[in-house]
């Protein structure tokens, strides 16, 4: 039950007890954000070395990972198990602009989206593509902060959770 959510109601006594737990997915964000550190720790070696191409690539796959791990902590339909670059963007623009994560997130993401194509190896060979140190530092920067939030979101999940799956919010009816 680690990779489901799931709603219990027990009558006792005359009264319903209920816990929920609506996380789903819980084992596949965990896997996307170990991948989107990775990412991230090479986007920062890319940075060391002035090497933008593959900076770019590192941050936007760090960036869309995260984007999808925060669109799977709710119930997706078919795109929890087919994602395309489009509808993530797409959902996690909608996500962005109706819920209370920074604004910045959906910002960042728009930002490294319009880069990775001119980066990629296609477009590289019409000449050469660079960043400036500064703009790549604050991409860095937002990518590990969306990493971050991921995670704390995982752990504050985790916690209000028994390792039995018993509890995440408990209520009376």
């Amino acid at each position: 039950m680690s990779n489901s959510a799931h709603i219990m109601l027990i009558k006792f006594k005359n009264k319903w007890l209920g816990c929920i737990d609506l996380v789903f997915d819980r084992l596949k964000i965990k896997s996307k954000m170990k991948s989107a550190q990775d990412y991230l720790d090479s986007a920062k070696h890319d940075l060391e070395n002035s090497r933008w191409s593959p900076f770019v690539t590192n941050v936007w796959r760090a960036t869309e990972l995260a984007a999808l791990s925060l669109l799977l902590f709710t119930y997706q339909g078919d795109f929890s198990t087919r994602q395309d670059h489009e509808e993530t963007k797409k959902r996690f623009k909608s996500m962005c602009k109706w819920s209370n994560m920074p604004s910045k997130f959906g910002s960042h993401y728009d930002e490294i989206y319009k880069l990775y194509k001119p980066a990629s190896y296609v477009q590289k060979i019409k000449g050469d593509f660079k960043l400036n140190k500064p703009q790549a530092q604050k991409f860095i920067m937002i990518a590990n902060e969306m990493i971050d939030y991921v995670n704390r979101t995982l752990e504050r999940v985790d916690q209000n959770r028994k390792s039995s799956g018993e509890k995440i919010i408990g209520f009376h009816v």
